[in-house]
């Protein structure tokens, strides 16, 4: 019966956010719009929180992730679509706060209950992407901003205007990690190369799915959105020719809005 109810008060808030948008300019990429009747609602955040914990060891990758960051209790780092808190809420015990967004509110509800009972003070959990988080209220700046598997899903120019959003919340000598698809094979083979990709992944159709709707980035692309919106790369990890993870810093020479002339 709770699965049942919860279905039906899913269903019906997507009804209300497709009207709500309705009225919205048309020329901006919506990262916001629901794309189902369960996108946005509890069941389906809890099926995406399991999905992605048998992919990986959550605790490890944050390790890996404070690795290049480095930490401390003085500094402040922002974790855009994180999911169910598997960064933030470990990262939480060696910064001074901890800004999650994602766009899902029914994600952050997940992500709460778990602080509650980690008693963790310092995380706070706001609705928001990569093209709608917004920091300003709150600080003027952040030392660190964490990306992981959400950069994929827009076409180039809406990556091009996230990483500017993203770059100008950092502050001078601040650092940004970025863990997603970056695909890097030799072009010249790429339909084996992605039917390899596919088959690498659980769920096969839709993984077809996800690719082909999707705008995978190049890494010759990647590295050159980086270069516009004035974040210096450090390190490039791209041994498998899927998944990349880049480590970026903002020189302290860079200002604010300097490097997009496109």
């Amino acid at each position: 019966m709770i699965e049942a109810r919860e279905t039906d008060i899913e269903s019906h808030q997507h009804q209300l956010n497709i009207f709500r948008l309705a009225d919205r300019p048309g020329r901006r990429y919506e990262k916001m719009r629901p794309h189902g009747a369960g996108d946005n609602g509890v069941l389906w955040a809890r099926a995406c929180d399991e999905h992605y914990q048998a992919f990986g060891d959550y605790e490890r990758q944050a390790e890996d992730i404070l690795g290049f960051l480095g930490a401390d209790a003085q500094r402040t780092c922002v974790d855009v679509g994180g999911g169910a808190g598997a960064y933030a809420l470990h990262a939480a015990r060696y910064y001074r706060n901890i800004h999650a967004g994602h766009i899902s509110r029914a994600m952050l509800d997940c992500t709460h209950p778990k602080g509650g009972k980690a008693r963790l003070t310092n995380i706070a959990l706001d609705r928001g992407g990569f093209l709608h988080y917004d920091h300003s209220p709150k600080e003027k700046s952040v030392d660190a901003i964490v990306s992981v598997a959400v950069l994929h899903d827009p076409a180039d120019f809406w990556k091009l205007v996230g990483l500017r959003r993203l770059a100008s919340m950092l502050k001078p000598d601040g650092r940004f990690y970025l863990l997603d698809v970056v695909l890097s094979f030799n072009i010249a083979r790429y339909e084996s190369h992605l039917r390899q990709f596919v088959e690498s992944l659980r769920g096969p159709a839709q993984s077809q799915a996800s690719l082909r709707d999707q705008y995978r980035i190049a890494r010759p692309i990647i590295e050159v959105l980086f270069e516009r919106v004035g974040l210096q790369r450090e390190t490039a990890d791209v041994a498998d020719e899927f998944l990349a993870v880049y480590s970026c810093a903002r020189p302290a020479t860079h200002k604010s809005g300097v490097g997009l002339d496109v």
